[in-house]
């Protein structure tokens, strides 16, 4: 079994070119979840590798994902990938913040950064 990550994103074409990529580079199980309700609730029941998530959800924002996994002591490596991530405050712990549209060589970059 391959290191275990979550895709949180509510444009399903963002996460399908994320499975893509991480289907092509091989050895990763993917899970991709649309709304973040549903992320917190398969990060409650699932250990996870990385997250992958974008700030802009229509149930929840990314950094209430962020504070609610703090709270509940959920450690996960995370990637932001959002159109306004520049706009995260040091407030949150993140190994990164990319823009959209994502650029593969730098998500590869700093996946590699997690899993040398």
């Amino acid at each position: 079994m391959g290191k275990k990550v979550l895709v949180v994103d509510d444009v399903s074409y963002i996460r399908f070119l994320i499975r893509k990529y991480f289907d092509k580079i091989g050895g990763f199980d993917v899970t991709d979840i649309e709304l973040g309700n549903d992320a917190m609730q398969s990060l409650r029941t699932n250990k996870y590798d990385l997250l992958l998530l974008d700030l802009n959800l229509p149930d929840m924002d990314g950094r209430q994902i962020m504070d609610e996994m703090k709270k509940e002591k959920i450690n996960v490596p995370i990637i932001i990938i959002s159109a306004t991530s520049n706009t995260l405050s040091s407030d949150y712990e993140v190994l990164a913040c990319l823009s959209k549209p994502i650029d593969f060589k730098t998500l590869e970059a700093e996946i590699s950064k997690v899993f040398p």
